[in-house]
């Protein structure tokens, strides 16, 4: 019996779970030149199953901002993330 690889690829049917709470902990640790994993657990700061179904809310419009390494992250509805550093932090 062959085994063959397969060229087709299949897309998740639903977002992948926490890809909202992913992209900011990416964002931040970018921005502060580290690891994600030297960073504060993001859970000590906010709720990150909380962004994550604000996201999966249907008609929900709103913009979150919230203080997290030295800096201020935005969520928006439309599962966009900023992170800018504090002026402070960039010296």
């Amino acid at each position: 019996m062959r085994h063959t690889k397969s060229s087709e690829t299949h897309e998740p049917k639903e977002p992948t779970e926490n890809r909202t709470t992913l992209a900011i902990v990416t964002r931040v640790a970018e921005a502060n030149g580290c690891r994600p994993t030297e960073l504060e657990p993001l859970s000590r700061v906010t709720d990150p199953e909380a962004i994550e179904n604000l996201l999966r809310a249907e008609n929900a419009e709103f913009e979150l901002r919230f203080d997290y390494e030295g800096g201020q992250v935005t969520v928006t509805s439309d599962g966009d993330v900023e992170f800018e550093l504090d002026a402070e932090s960039r010296d």
